[in-house]
């Protein structure tokens, strides 16, 4: 079976952060669910042997109710990847310096790892690794804290799925 979901990107700006974060937080409308297509995160200021770092990332889900993260952007751009497509019904926010935490409802940790900060992290999923959700649901991609101030700076795909 072929699965072609609408995609849209996130982008998350350039933003100097000196503590743990969440990069995006995705909320799925009541209708569609998403999809996790591709995550590229980076920085601008972590240049030298000096500032080498590993920085643990963690992608989490959340159902049901949770409180969402504080102090970033709210509203952000979701352009679709394609020209011809319908606007998303998905909202995010980005670099939530006040993280997203469960509330009622559940926030589970489907993946938690390492990059070296200077090297970036870039993953593209696989159809059957590809994290989903289903409507009212979401994701958030969080950052923990750095040894020192860090520019980040990304863009997550994300697809929108009946």
């Amino acid at each position: 079976m072929t699965f072609w979901p609408r995609a849209y990107t996130v982008v998350a700006a350039a933003t100097a952060e000196t503590a743990a974060f969440d990069v995006w937080e995705l909320i799925a409308g009541t209708t569609k669910g998403l999809i996790l297509l591709g995550i590229d995160i980076g920085q601008q200021t972590e240049v030298g042997d000096a500032q080498d770092e590993q920085i643990t990332y963690l992608i989490k889900r959340f159902a049901g109710s949770y409180t969402s993260g504080s102090g970033g952007n709210t509203g952000v751009a979701r352009p679709p990847t394609d020209s011809t497509a319908a606007a998303a019904t998905f909202t995010a926010e980005t670099m939530n310096t006040t993280q997203a935490v469960a509330g009622s409802g559940t926030l589970t940790t489907l993946y938690q790892s390492t990059y070296n900060v200077r090297a970036g992290l870039y993953i593209v999923y696989t159809p059957e690794m590809a994290p989903r959700c289903a409507g009212a649901e979401g994701f958030v991609v969080s950052l923990a804290a750095p040894a020192d101030s860090v520019t980040f700076t990304g863009t997550i795909t994300v697809g929108e799925i009946p």
